[in-house]
């Protein structure tokens, strides 16, 4: 019995690299609302010598890259970064760019809790949930939501 080729890939294909399928995509990771996969990549077509850019594709059947710009990814990058939940799960510290973030859970904005010249690093929730406590050049710091 023959077997039909229609759903064999086009094996001469796969070793056309990456003018052909773009870089490999790196850095990939979930929104918070678990809406978007933001990931670098390098499209079909560019230049392999360029540096990897922005994208985010929608978490559905059938989307499409979207490229973003630097002031997007200013805007959206802590929304997609990782970072420790609170503990009752409604929202997560991240740093994005060297500052703190609140980021609701599955809600569309995030704010800012530092912004400072030093790097923050190491955030974390205390039990409570009503403060976070971070490093910021080898000190240890406490920070309160309500407050500041």
């Amino acid at each position: 019995m023959a077997q039909s080729t229609s759903a064999v890939p086009d094996l001469s294909t796969i070793m056309r690299g990456p003018g052909f399928a773009g870089r490999t995509p790196s850095n990939a990771r979930w929104s918070a609302d678990s809406r978007w996969l933001y990931f670098e990549w390098l499209p079909p077509g560019t230049d392999w010598r360029e540096p990897l850019r922005p994208f985010r594709i929608r978490a559905e059947a059938g989307a499409v890259p979207e490229s973003l710009s630097v002031a997007a990814m200013d805007t959206l990058g802590p929304l997609a970064a990782e970072g420790p939940r609170s503990p009752d799960r409604k929202s997560r510290v991240v740093v994005w760019r060297g500052d703190l973030f609140l980021v609701p859970i599955g809600g569309s904005g995030a704010r800012r809790l530092t912004a400072t010249m030093e790097e923050e690093s190491d955030p974390r929730f205390t039990p409570d949930g009503h403060s976070v406590v971070f490093v910021r050049g080898m000190n240890g710091f406490r920070l309160s939501l309500s407050g500041g």
